[in-house]
């Protein structure tokens, strides 16, 4: 027996004779110890135990799989909301009986100007039937710009509401008594609007009040979330009158994709 052990490999050894090392090591421990030593011999490692390096990357699976599921609910939402921000537009029409044509565009870059105002190209032009003077929609009904002249085949450029380059609109502030909202002009400084209401109506407007855009030249933008007052001050010069100070709810620098609103085909129908 002892010559056949002597020529095994050491690898066959090394499980049963650990194990034998354990039972002539007994009578040297408590009983307790012992008995201990005796039941893990008998029943061997615990089944489905899971080092720490292994457990560390199943953690960081689940990790990402949870990130994967909440981009995918993000994008569902996203989906949604530019359905329904696509189907408002079905009875609208033009004097002609024709529907505005509603194109979903993604942002790809910024142009800044010389003027200092930041430009956004987006990736939807004529080929997708793109025209100068298309409103510019974020998250189903705010306004956040216009296609200016020269749009491309594949690409358009959109101006900020609030550039200087715009002029002044006219907008109304929601006001508790919906009905009888404060209508307001609102002059562009690039970055929002500052606008002055009677100091009798200053209760009528509060810091947080929406603003929407009600000016007759643009078509299709009337109602249009635009900003919110953030500001109201005396004026110095003239103390029955109120300043506010308006920003934008969105600038389309910082968004992923707009619906474009664009007037129909010259022809069409």
């Amino acid at each position: 027996m002892v010559l056949v052990v002597s020529v095994l490999p050491a690898r066959w050894l090394t499980p049963w004779t650990g194990r034998l090392g354990e039972l002539v090591g007994l009578p040297l421990v408590p009983l307790g110890d012992g008995m201990t030593a005796v039941r893990i011999w008998l029943e061997g490692e615990p089944p489905g135990t899971v080092d720490s390096v292994e457990a560390d990357q199943l953690w960081k699976e689940v990790a990402y799989f949870r990130r994967e599921l909440s981009a995918a609910r993000e994008k569902i939402r996203s989906l949604r909301a530019q359905l329904a921000a696509v189907q408002q537009f079905e009875d609208l029409l033009t004097d002609e009986g024709l529907r505005p044509r509603t194109v979903i565009a993604r942002t790809v870059r910024t142009t800044p100007t010389r003027s200092g105002e930041h430009l956004v190209v987006v990736n939807k032009g004529r080929g997708f039937g793109v025209t100068p003077g298309a409103i510019a929609i974020h998250n189903e009904d705010i306004l956040v710009g216009y296609v200016l002249e020269g749009v491309g085949s594949t690409t358009a450029t959109i101006r900020p509401l609030p550039s200087v380059e715009t002029g002044r609109i006219r907008g109304i502030i929601a006001s508790d008594d919906d009905s009888n909202p404060v209508q307001v002009m609102l002059a562009p400084e690039g970055d929002g609007w500052t606008s002055a209401i009677p100091t009798a109506m200053k209760q009528r407007v509060t810091v947080g009040s929406m603003v929407r855009l009600s000016d007759d030249r643009w078509r299709w933008a009337q109602g249009y979330r635009i900003g919110r007052v953030a500001g109201i001050e005396p004026l110095e010069s003239n103390p029955t009158l109120q300043t506010l100070t308006i920003e934008p709810l969105a600038d389309p620098q910082e968004v992923r994709s707009l619906l474009l609103i664009c007037d129909p085909p010259e022809g069409a129908g």
